[in-house]
């Protein structure tokens, strides 16, 4: 026959489960200033892939984690009031960046036993995701204005084709 757990064991197993609940986190985001302003808003893009790496000051914790497509990472921190410092690994970004939220690679925070979760934002800037204006043309049959006439001897007066200026691809095609 089992016995039952007393009250105090029982108080104990719910005090550690809901501890656990109530998991501490580093939480943000890393976007690229696209449109060029230095503040994070809904122009910019988010950027994947980037490790943001949080280390506590006593050098006895590392953590990591990649940004999702949504730019985004939460990094498992410990459960224990302790002071932490967040940097993004250079060699995860675009070329050339530069920081402009904050204006350094690091950012630091605290967590208490009221302060669980550190939210930090990052936004840089670099050439490769500057966006720029691009337009396509439709391409078409042309029409002499003088003579009134469609200038294609064969085939419909509509077509479609053209290419885009400036290049909104890396590799851009040569028109048609």
């Amino acid at each position: 026959m089992r016995k039952p757990l007393s009250t105090g064991c029982l108080l104990i197993v719910l005090v550690l489960a809901a501890r656990t609940v109530n998991a501490w986190h580093a939480r943000g985001c890393v976007f690229c200033d696209a449109n060029g302003n230095g503040q994070i808003d809904g122009e910019d893009i988010p950027l994947s892939d980037v490790l943001v790496i949080a280390t506590d000051l006593g050098g006895t914790f590392f953590e990591s984690e990649r940004t999702a497509l949504n730019g985004c990472y939460v990094i498992k921190l410990l459960d224990v009031p302790e002071s932490y410092r967040l940097t993004l690994d250079v060699s995860t970004l675009p070329p050339d960046v530069s920081f402009v939220v904050p204006n350094v690679n690091e950012q630091f925070g605290t967590t208490t036993d009221v302060v669980t979760d550190l939210n930090h934002q990052w936004l840089v800037a670099s050439p490769t995701c500057v966006q720029a204006a691009c337009w396509l043309t439709g391409g078409g049959v042309k029409f002499d204005t003088i003579t009134g006439a469609w200038l294609a001897e064969h085939g419909p007066k509509h077509t479609f084709g053209g290419n885009v200026f400036p290049s909104c691809d890396p590799d851009p095609g040569q028109g048609g």
